[in-house]
């Protein structure tokens, strides 16, 4: 007889190798056929909502990993909710205004050889980038579908949609009536390669060489503590900037030195004395007096190239850390120098037009400079300078400096008149409103609370034509019109002919009669607001879409602390009162290997589609939960191999190898919940690790959720799975025994089916069509985990077990199992089920030895009992015979003329019946 083929060998069609690449693409278009996700939605209809609003990715260019991880780990989040029950409608957004757009387009257009873009009409320029954009969503979308989002992308949402910028401006409006929208004469950051302003997020730092001086101003108008002619020692990196000085600030509270030196008197911090005796070479200098900086305030002083003058101020910014510990303050062209001159009525000077030329302001101070580029200015300044005698020191250093992102050429801070929303007055509002907000990660409540703090206000102008209009009229004097009345009015405008209609129209076609029948003239600009104004309003859509507000989660990159989740929640307070996310969370960015920011220079950029097309997305999606993704989140080619081998390990390891031994089992008809200590102890732990995961996906660790399939997969594999092995294979189909092992297994496997759904959707889908359930749905995620149906199928009970005594066989047979390897090494056994075993031990907890043998799986226990601690083991060949059916060794008396064992005997009989 061949005793193989009485054997329980199950098999399964679950495939050894994933073959994800080819598997994955019509697992996705089975979900699109089969309308599961607009099913989802609908049977969840009326559950509790916990809606992650998603922050709107750029269009523009193919995803990158960025974006991937960032896809990845919020799909996570909303196919683990919809799986718990609760209604969690995605809508993926896109930004559609802006810069980059523009910019794009008039590249690929020069490629095309078309219509250059600036020869376009505004109108013109805007349809263009409209389609340009609604191209780039298209390109997006379908790579964000390979990654294996739940969502079917039939409802979206774009900045550029006239029912998302109608929204948009009702906002903007609420800020004008709230008092907190004004323009004035700022310094921001200005391009003069763009030529606009731009946001923060725009802005790079790259290094470049700049003239690094050290120069004197002299005091004019001294006091107690400074005299006319004493000599104030800055430092500056913007040599062109001298001819805009309005004065010179100092900290309050640091010390500074006036001292003698080359017959001349300096006033420099204190700190910095001696680096500056270094510096200028002095050999001898005189320490003459000591005083704080506020004790020189409002001490007059001189430039010694130009007719200007200008006042000592206080200013908290200023350092001694560099530097003199004294700052040449020019308000037009930096926000510190700005804040600090309004504090004493001094308004912004900017003589630098918008393409980087100094301007016809300049005349009466330099008149050379008039017409040259400001960087060109440099070297005259310096010669100026020089020439006078108030230049002390002049090199040539690199440092970090910011550059407009697009053009790579770098900024300036120019005094500019701009739009502004006032943030002081909202500022206690917001800190209030986000007392509110659940931060998963304790230290995203202080960073955005500090990017609160530190804000002023808002620049929310742009000089750009793609984008949503500032749409406020000036009157005769030039002056912004604030009107309720009139507001309403051109939105009602807008919200028949889109925004296109303010490009195209004169002012006259916004005012109502109030103001045509006036018969004054009336003017309108062309700015646009802030991109991260439009995407900050995208709250919107919750409600526009019948969903709730706040939104449950909002979850980004790290960078949108400053980006989206400010912009988000100061337009949220300022129409809501109230944040617009309950809960907030921030992720890392993505890196190679090494650590490092992936750039084209370096080569080491991975791209996400490729890895799906060689890998498979859910190896990608495995690296995105097995990440920390609190820090930067590395990724390469020995990672996503490592990150392979751990999906193999839960394909075989727990998916084939339990789909195979349970294909004969019909949970509804076999299970059995029986006695066996150690089934129940699989099961007690099943219990408390599917705890562990439910805390962690609430947490939203993911990694805790792997780290803790995977720790049990990988202990059951080394143990429980080899000691049934007997059991399922030898045993009666409907032995008791063997049912109730197929009952662990069943739990093991759709337990961790449903854990690990929302990470291997496309794994998770394709053993679910292989497992044998009643009322099996058409998708692993239609299952509702809340529902009867689920308990009725999946839910399970077991015995308490005493798990001290388990913990105990562990260290037993890691003792057991030490003394065995050595005995395979010597060639005594060749398997471990030959193997005979003494131990001489306390046996506190009662084990048998037909217990022991099963557990060990080894021929043979003999138990030496004693009063001590300590074990004592003894193994040797048992000497038995094995049963030529089960391979298990008994003594010879034990088997029939076959060499089979009474229990495999019993077997073979009944399937003679």
């Amino acid at each position: 007889m061949n005793f193989k083929d009485t054997l329980n060998i199950l098999k399964t069609d679950f495939e050894m190798q994933g073959h994800l690449p080819q598997k994955e693409p019509a697992i996705q278009q089975q979900w699109l056929e089969k309308k599961v996700y607009q099913r989802i939605l609908k049977e969840r209809n009326a559950r509790e909502q916990k809606n992650l609003h998603d922050g709107p990715p750029y269009a523009n260019g193919m995803i990158h990993m960025g974006h991937a991880s960032n896809k990845i780990l919020k799909d996570i989040i909303v196919r683990r909710y919809n799986l718990l029950g609760y209604y969690s409608n995605y809508i993926a957004g896109w930004d559609t205004h802006g810069m980059p757009i523009e910019h794009a387009l008039e590249q690929s257009l020069i490629k095309q050889g078309k219509e250059s873009y600036k020869s376009m009409g505004v109108v013109q320029k805007r349809d263009a980038c409209k389609q340009y954009a609604l191209d780039q969503i298209e390109v997006q979308k379908k790579q964000f579908a390979r990654l294996g989002l739940e969502s079917d992308m039939s409802t979206i949402y774009r900045t550029m949609d006239p029912e998302f910028e109608y929204h948009q401006l009702e906002i903007f409006y609420t800020a004008v009536e709230k008092g907190l929208v004004y323009r004035d004469l700022k310094p921001i950051y200005w391009s003069w390669s763009s030529q606009t302003a731009l946001a923060e997020a725009e802005v790079e730092y790259a290094d470049v060489k700049s003239d690094s001086i050290y120069l004197t101003f002299e005091v004019t108008e001294g006091n107690d503590k400074l005299s006319t002619g004493d000599k104030l020692m800055v430092w500056t990196t913007t040599p062109w900037t001298l001819p805009s000085n309005q004065a010179i600030a100092v900290h309050p509270n640091l010390y500074y030195k006036r001292v003698k030196a080359n017959g001349k008197y300096y006033v420099v911090s204190s700190s910095r004395l001696s680096a500056m005796i270094d510096l200028m070479k002095w050999t001898a200098c005189e320490v003459v007096s000591e005083f704080l900086g506020k004790e020189v305030e409002n001490v007059k002083y001189k430039s010694e190239i130009y007719n200007l003058t200008g006042p000592v101020i206080l200013a908290e910014y200023v350092l001694d850390s560099n530097g003199t510990g004294l700052v040449h303050n020019a308000s037009g062209f930096g926000m510190e120098d700005y804040l600090a001159c309004k504090k004493y009525g001094i308004k912004p000077f900017a003589p630098i037009n918008g393409a980087g030329y100094f301007d016809a302001q300049v005349k009466t101070i330099d008149p050379a400079l008039e017409g040259k580029f400001y960087l060109d200015a440099n070297p005259l300044v310096v010669e100026k300078l020089q020439a006078a005698g108030a230049l002390l020191s002049h090199e040539v250093m690199t440092h970090s400096a910011a550059i407009d992102w697009r053009t790579k050429k770098p900024l300036m801070f120019r005094a500019t008149y701009q739009w502004f929303i006032n943030l002081e007055n909202i500022k206690a509002g917001m800190l209030e409103s986000i007392s509110n907000v659940v931060f998963p990660n304790e230290t995203n409540k202080q960073q955005l609370s500090d990017m609160i703090m530190n804000r002023v206000e808002w620049c929310i102008s742009r000089q750009r034509y793609w984008g949503v209009p500032i749409p406020l009229i000036f009157d005769e004097n030039e002056q912004p019109i604030f009107d309720n009345e009139l507001n309403a009015h051109i939105l009602e405008i807008f919200k028949k002919e889109t925004t296109n209609v303010w490009f195209d129209h004169p002012a006259e076609y916004f005012l109502t009669k109030k103001y045509l029948d006036t018969g004054k003239k009336f003017s309108k600009q062309n700015d646009t607001l802030d991109v991260w104004f439009d995407s900050g309003t995208s709250y919107t859509v919750l409600e526009a879409n019948g969903l709730e507000f706040p939104a449950e989660l909002y979850f980004e990159g790290k960078d949108q602390f400053r980006g989206w989740f400010n912009s988000s929640l100061i337009n949220s307070y300022i129409y809501k009162n109230q944040a617009p996310y309950r809960q907030l969370l921030g992720h890392g960015f993505v890196v190679d290997e090494l650590g490092r920011k992936m750039s084209k220079s370096l080569g080491n950029g991975v791209n996400p589609i490729d890895v799906c097309e060689t890998l498979g997305a859910d190896i990608l999606r495995l690296w995105a939960a097995t990440n920390d993704y609190t820090t930067d989140m590395k990724i390469g080619k020995e990672i996503l191999s490592h990150v392979t081998e751990m999906y193999r390990k839960l394909r075989n390891t727990l998916f084939k190898f339990v789909l195979s031994n349970v294909s004969d089992f019909d949970f509804s008809k076999d299970k059995v919940y029986d006695n066996d200590e150690v089934n129940n102890l699989v099961l007690s732990q099943l219990e408390e690790n599917l705890a562990t995961i439910n805390k962690a996906y609430e947490n939203f660790d993911f990694i805790s959720v792997m780290e803790t399939v995977l720790g049990h997969v990988i202990e059951l594999s080394t143990g429980y799975f080899d000691t049934i092995k007997d059991t399922l294979y030898c045993d009666e189909a409907n032995n008791p025994n063997r049912r109730a092992v197929q009952t662990v297994l069943y739990h093991v496997l759709t337990s961790y089916l449903f854990a690990l759904a929302p990470v291997l959707p496309h794994t998770c889908e394709e053993v679910y069509s292989f497992l044998k359930v009643n009322d099996k749905l058409d998708s692993v995620f239609l299952v509702d985990m809340q529902s009867e149906s689920y308990a009725t199928n999946y839910k399970f009970t077991h015995q308490e077990v005493n798990k001290q005594k388990w913990v105990y066989f562990k260290k037993l047979k890691d003792l057991v199992y030490a003394k065995l390897e050595q005995l395979r090494n010597k060639k005594e056994i060749t398997k471990n089920t030959q193997a005979k075993v003494v131990l001489t031990f306390d046996n506190k907890f009662g084990f048998t030895e037909k217990e022991l043998v099963k557990n060990l799986n080894v021929a043979f226990v003999e138990f030496v009992s004693t009063n001590i601690e300590e074990v004592e083991v003894e193994v040797s060949n048992s000497g038995f015979v094995r049963c030529e059916r089960c391979w298990n060794y008994f003594p010879a008396d034990e088997l029939n003329e076959e060499h089979v064992c009474a229990r495999c005997q019993t077997v073979l009989n009944s399937l003679k019946k």
